[in-house]
């Protein structure tokens, strides 16, 4: 018995406990006339940064002043719903993708390249 509480309290005290944060992005407009790695470059340069913030707990994504809904999230990608515009995000390299889905075609309205900001600089 004593062997059992033991083991009891040290799993305890060694148990991961992880808590979800909010991720805030700064995020430029990528020109579509441009190659994907020119575009990435003169974006950061020239485009005027679009803040976005990701709160996976509450499954929000605000992207300058619209708040999506996070409809599903994977390893690779975040996808974010609000009435017929879609945003899909690649966690991998930051792009960045605003759709219209009420079209057939899907129609891609902007690219954005992103990147993590500091902690200390939240939006909401």
């Amino acid at each position: 018995m004593k062997k059992a509480i033991g083991i009891l309290v040290l799993g305890l005290l060694w148990c991961n406990v992880s808590v979800a944060k909010e991720i805030v992005l700064n995020c430029y407009k990528l020109d579509p006339k441009q190659s994907q790695m020119t575009a990435e470059i003169l974006a950061k340069m020239k485009s005027p940064k679009t803040d976005s913030e990701i709160d996976i707990q509450k499954k929000i994504f605000h992207l300058g002043g619209d708040k999506f809904d996070i409809v599903l999230e994977t390893q690779r990608k975040i996808v974010a719903k609000k009435s017929n515009t879609r945003i899909t995000i690649d966690r991998y390299d930051g792009i960045l993708v605003l759709d219209d889905v009420s079209t057939t075609p899907v129609k891609n309205i902007a690219r954005y390249v992103c990147e993590v900001q500091k902690e200390e600089k939240k939006l909401f």
